[in-house]
């Protein structure tokens, strides 16, 4: 089957694309297939529409009728969600006939992704991204992916250290593609004539979960000493979780309420302003595959200090295009970075052209080519 695939390559096809993964995340992944030209349209199956408008794009929402409620509720509701998500996507085959199925989580999705291109006789490409490695670490999952990667699956990764544990869990490395993480370069861009040292009310950015495996509290931690040494920085953090209201205590225990904002969940065109408007974007995370707020960041003109965890270090070079840290970094470390880029001029001025070089990089013509590889290729 997927050798049809490739011999249909040689016109434009459609993918069908199955997600629940956040809208976001679905965006940036979606956008180079419609950069793409050989892909002709693509159909996507989600519990809700994405905010993104395109001629090739059609959108298949499907919606739960199940309350939110106790135990047994909410696992009759993620049961009911997954025959939904299956059936939408057998449905479409009917209606589309798509010579490619996409989803981004390979499991529970990617496996039922799987189901609907056998009912397609197609092949299917798992979107191996954040924390999805972790099903080729367990035992039993890990068998189950791995047999089914030989019947029409193949995989992208963003980085080869995620290659290299797909291939030492028994993924044969020829199913395996590199997608570099993109953006769409008539969004995420500089901000039209603005002077590097005329940047908006906040000198370091902060975006992701307030979790403690990114880091948060270190930051905060850090910003003590950071405004000790440079009077007037200020941290701005922007997305939710449990750390918040631990996060708001210490904040107003420091007496840093003007030096340390939570902006709370922040997305779209006011997300971007806040990356242009920023100098420092700080993510001292414990874990990372290849986050994309980091390629959102590089191409919005803002130099990155964060922890060559995953595929970063495979971008981000120590003083050349930002501050990369090693895990789970300590508070001085962390904050002697900060002081180091607000205080040095010469030094700032030098990454943010390594930046500027970086991001070139990552428009989402790049993707598009890979995605031509793949679907082109007759495995």
């Amino acid at each position: 089957m997927s050798d049809t695939v490739a011999h249909e390559a040689k016109r434009p096809i459609t993918v069908l694309f199955l997600s629940r993964t956040n809208a976001p995340n679905v965006v940036h992944h979606i956008e180079p297939l419609l950069y793409s030209e050989v892909v002709e349209r693509v159909v996507l199956i989600r519990n809700q529409a994405i905010p993104l408008e395109h001629p090739k794009l059609q959108q298949k929402p499907y919606n739960l009728t199940l309350r939110e409620g106790g135990k047994w509720r909410r696992t009759l509701r993620f049961g009911w969600h997954l025959l939904r998500f299956l059936f939408s996507g057998v449905r479409e085959v009917v209606r589309c006939r798509p010579h490619l199925v996409v989803s981004i989580n390979p499991f529970p999705y990617g496996v039922l992704a799987w189901l609907v291109g056998v009912v397609a006789r197609r092949p299917t490409v798992w979107m191996i991204i954040g924390d999805d490695l972790a099903h080729f670490q367990r035992p039993w999952l890990a068998r189950l992916l791995v047999g089914l990667s030989r019947f029409g699956v193949r995989m992208t990764v963003p980085g080869a250290v995620q290659k290299a544990v797909l291939v030492t869990a028994g993924v044969a490395a020829e199913r395996i593609w590199i997608m570099p993480h993109t953006v769409d370069p008539a969004r995420f861009h500089p901000a039209p004539q603005r002077q590097d040292n005329n940047r908006g009310g906040f000198d370091i950015l902060f975006v992701g979960g307030l979790y403690p495996p990114k880091g948060p509290h270190l930051l905060c931690e850090a910003m003590r000493q950071v405004v000790r040494e440079v009077p007037g920085a200020r941290l701005l953090l922007v997305g939710r979780g449990d750390l918040e209201p631990h996060l708001r205590q210490s904040i107003t225990a420091w007496q840093l309420e003007k030096s340390i904002v939570l902006a709370g969940a922040v997305h779209g065109e006011a997300l971007i302003r806040l990356y242009q408007d920023a100098r420092i974007f700080a993510l001292p995370s414990e874990t990372e595959g290849f986050p994309f707020v980091l390629v959102e960041a590089l191409c919005t003109d803002t130099v990155p200090v964060i922890t060559a965890v995953g595929a970063i270090g495979e971008v981000i070079e120590d003083g050349v295009n930002g501050v990369l840290l090693a895990p789970q970094p300590d508070v001085a470390t962390l904050s002697q970075a900060l002081v180091n880029l607000l205080r040095d001029s010469k030094y700032y001025a030098s990454l943010l052209q390594g930046v500027r070089t970086t991001a070139a990089r990552f428009g989402h013509d790049r993707a598009a080519q890979v995605w031509a590889t793949i679907i082109s290729s007759p495995l």
